[in-house]
């Protein structure tokens, strides 16, 4: 067959050849007349993709599949699927390199498949055992290893395990419960991960966990959960250093733009849904405390947040130690009593940044009830009127 008018596109595995690109498609075949055939030497070679199979069906369709070569984009793999009942398969990867890059960067939702009008029946389980998985920037995983069990297109459960080098690496594993999934991520190397799956270019080192809990009882599956990380150092980050310019650190916004800042402790809980990012107390504490509330939406590429920056963080915590007292000047945990607030909002790569030199002379407490958004202490009880905000956001203060 010759393929220059055909289109080849399965969006599950990003494998597309587009109308007008060269591609040749050759197989033997024969069939016993009840149903099963033996289709071999399938050759099919094309600019972006290449794949040499042999597979055999019967009267349920699709009894089993072998491919030696499969390549497609940056992946060259062998792949083995075996049909172990109707609906049901074990397929096998191996090979020298897989492109994760795809799956990354732009699937936003945890139950892609559940959520279509007619969902497939398909059940698979899937063993993985590549020498190198390519992320993004440029990062690559050596040795990833485990399997993932999809139904109807949803990952329900799963582990795998892999290196960036002999030292560090990364674990991975989904549980199913009766209501969902349970998630546990850890690394050693979280400025690695962070840059490789697309969420943060401008860490270095640090330990990571991440846990949530995954409620599939809606039709858009929800997680929340909470992040800590240990001793990661942030380098260059221009928003940072714009918050930073803005409240007059200059010293610390030359840090961060050489060796960088580190900080020993980043944590606090966070809802993902469709691809949004929502925060609350979320903080950062190392020379400086940061604490962060809002949104940010990885489809659209928006942050909208504010938070409070305390630039002496040890100074300010000590202060907030004096019994009575100290609680009423730094107010909750992760504030400070010197400090002034800010407010991000627009394009994650270069939003609309203003902050509040005036709050750096209230105590924690007053600045919460003052400068910060209506409602960011607690739930608004019915009725209660919201002040003027006083952040807007055409100016940078």
């Amino acid at each position: 067959l010759n393929l220059l008018d055909a289109e080849i596109d399965i969006p599950e595995l990003y494998i597309k050849k587009p109308l007008g690109v060269r591609g040749l498609l050759g197989a033997q075949f024969s069939t016993d007349g009840n149903g099963n055939s033996e289709i071999s030497n399938i050759r099919l070679s094309s600019e972006t993709v290449e794949l040499v199979a042999n597979a055999s069906a019967d009267d349920l369709g699709l009894k089993n599949f072998t491919a030696s070569k499969l390549s497609f984009g940056e992946s060259n793999v062998a792949v083995t699927a075996i049909r172990e009942k109707e609906n049901a398969f074990q397929v096998r990867i191996s090979g020298p390199v897989f492109d994760l890059k795809p799956y990354i960067l732009s699937t936003h939702s945890l139950n892609l498949g559940r959520a279509d009008e007619e969902p497939g029946e398909m059940d698979i389980r899937i063993d993985v055992n590549v020498d190198r998985a390519l992320l993004d920037e440029g990062i690559t995983l050596k040795e990833l290893k485990g399997f993932a069990r999809s139904n109807k297109g949803v990952i329900e459960e799963g582990k795998l395990s892999a290196r960036f080098t002999k030292q560090f690496g990364l674990n991975y594993e989904l549980r199913q419960t009766r209501t969902g999934r349970d998630l546990i991520f850890t690394s050693n190397h979280a400025g690695l991960l962070l840059k490789g799956m697309d969420l943060f270019d401008n860490a270095r080192e640090g330990e990571l966990k991440i846990t949530a809990k995954i409620d599939d009882t809606k039709e858009e599956s929800t997680a929340v959960g909470e992040v800590k990380i240990k001793d990661i150092r942030v380098v260059k980050a221009p928003v940072l250093g714009r918050i930073l310019t803005l409240g007059s650190l200059g010293g610390i916004v030359e840090l961060l733009q050489n060796d960088g800042m580190t900080f020993s402790t980043v944590e606090g809980p966070f809802t993902y849904q469709n691809g949004v990012i929502t925060t609350k107390d979320f903080r950062a504490v190392g020379s400086i405390g940061i604490t962060l509330n809002g949104t940010i939406d990885q489809k659209d590429s928006k942050v909208d947040a504010f938070g409070t920056v305390i630039p002496s963080y040890t100074l300010n915590s000590i202060l907030g130690n004096i019994p009575i007292l100290g609680k009423l000047l730094v107010g909750r945990e992760g504030e400070g009593i010197f400090g002034f607030s800010y407010k991000v909002k627009g394009s994650t790569e270069k939003p609309d940044i203003s902050v509040n030199p005036i709050s750096a002379l209230a105590p924690g407490i007053l600045r919460r009830m003052f400068f910060e958004p209506w409602g960011s202490g607690g739930e608004e009880a019915e009725g209660d009127q919201k002040p003027q905000d006083y952040y807007n956001d055409k100016e940078e203060r």
